[in-house]
């Protein structure tokens, strides 16, 4: 099987310890990207220099950070993205890596082989190592977007939870996500939330992304033996319990219908073992 070209684009800001192995990870694979766009978020260490040494295509932030931390990874993103479609306006698909992320070398060729026989997939990535993911949700450190369905959802937006929000709206808009086990990836960092802040940010994200207090009940018994244990998960949910006496939510009615039935569904998976979306 002949395998699509594709785009890649990482964001990095003082990532001096590990950008250098996530772009060899990249430009080793077994089917490279025709391009791969690295951009640098105005970092204070050597991240750029190192960069630099890379054939790689290289923007450079320079701009003030946004005061909310994960939108400037988003910027930075954006802004690859942007690059990456202006000098290569054909791509069909785009590759996503965090900048501490390391690929087997075929880890693009395999996701590209589902990608392109089931064309219902819309976001697909592997799993990371020793974690477990829900099928339909597609690990943020490692994903590749579908051109056609980047275009339909309107990529990712600037709103919390960014990178979940866009899958959101994929499955919102009828696309399959997936998370497949049998493709391994390493983050250098843990995702885990190792503070009761971290848990608190993912609360108040749970309820502005518009997932039922039910879900999130449930996805607190599953998350009971990660640190600090239980401690995090009440926190999670009391959380989410406390945004909604703010009652602001920024997206429309049809989309927080959407995200009912997914998160339904999705508990519904968890339980049966069985697959539905």
């Amino acid at each position: 099987m002949n395998l699509p070209p594709y785009v890649a684009v990482t964001t990095a800001k003082n990532e001096q310890d590990s950008i250098s192995k996530t772009i060899d990870t990249v430009l080793t694979q077994s089917h490279p990207p025709i391009l791969y766009v690295v951009v640098d978020d105005n970092s204070e260490d050597y991240t750029l220099n190192i960069i630099k040494q890379k054939p790689v295509t290289v923007v450079h932030i320079d701009k003030p950070p946004i005061p909310i931390r994960s939108y400037n990874m988003l910027r930075g993103l954006l802004v690859g993205i942007k690059k990456a479609t202006k000098e290569y306006p054909e791509w069909e698909y785009l590759l996503k890596i965090d900048a501490d992320t390391l690929l087997p070398s075929k880890y693009v060729e395999n996701l590209l082989r589902r990608l392109t026989t089931n064309p219902k997939v819309g976001i697909a990535s592997g799993v990371m190592s020793k974690r477990t993911l829900q099928k339909t949700r597609p690990s943020d450190g490692a994903k590749i977007f579908r051109r056609t369905c980047w275009e339909e959802i309107g990529g990712l937006d600037m709103v919390v939870g960014w990178d979940t929000h866009g899958t959101l709206k994929a499955m919102k808009e009828g696309w399959l996500t997936r998370a497949y086990s049998d493709i391994i990836y390493i983050e250098n960092r843990t995702s885990k939330k190792t503070s009761l802040k971290g848990w608190v940010q993912v609360g108040f994200n749970r309820y502005y992304l518009g997932f039922p207090i039910f879900h999130t009940f449930w996805t607190a018994i599953v998350y009971l033996n990660d640190y600090p244990y239980f401690l995090g998960s009440i926190t999670m949910l009391l959380s989410q319990i406390i945004a909604r006496l703010a009652r602001k939510k920024p997206f429309d009615a049809s989309y927080y219908a959407s995200v009912r039935k997914i998160a339904l569904w999705e508990m519904l998976e968890r339980i049966t073992k069985r697959q539905y979306l």
